[in-house]
Parts: structure tokens; sequence; C-alpha cells
């Protein structure tokens, strides 16, 4: 029963998290699930997407204030361990 209930809050959290990402533009969504679902660094990221490393962080961190604003944070606090 607990790893059923460990799969649907796994696939709870994907979905959340798909719908999220998908309020970002298409560059912010490609640099955070590069950088936090493939582990990619920010210098592999810009090579992939032909920009400068500069050019990815702004984006990353343009992204990550954007998920930490108002309705976008509401719906990742849920997930997050304390």
């Amino acid at each position: 029963m607990s790893e059923l209930l460990d799969e649907f809050s796994e696939l709870d959290l994907k979905i959340t998290f798909d719908k999220i990402l998908s309020t970002l533009s298409n560059n912010e969504e490609k640099v955070i699930r590069n950088i936090f679902m493939s582990n990619k660094r920010p210098v592999e990221v810009a090579r992939e997407m032909k920009m400068t490393r500069q050019h990815v962080n702004y984006l990353y961190n343009r992204a990550m204030y954007k998920l930490r604003q108002g309705c976008r944070a509401k719906y990742l606090k849920p997930y997050l361990h304390n």
C-alpha cells in the first residue's frame, strides 16, 4: 500500500511540475528541465541550446524567480521537505 501511495505522489508531483513549467517561456523551461532533470551544468546547457553560459544563467535566475512567486509557489509547497 505504501508503494502505491509513493507512486501516486510521484505521479502527482510530475503532473504538477509539468503544469508549472509550462507557464515559463520555452527557453526558461528547457533550462530548468536540463539543469534539474538531466543534471546538466549551465555550460552544457548553453552548448546544447547554442547560447552563452551567461544567458543560460540569466534564464535560470529568471525562471527560479518566477517559480518562487505567487500561484506557482503555492502549488509546489506541499512537495517541499522541511
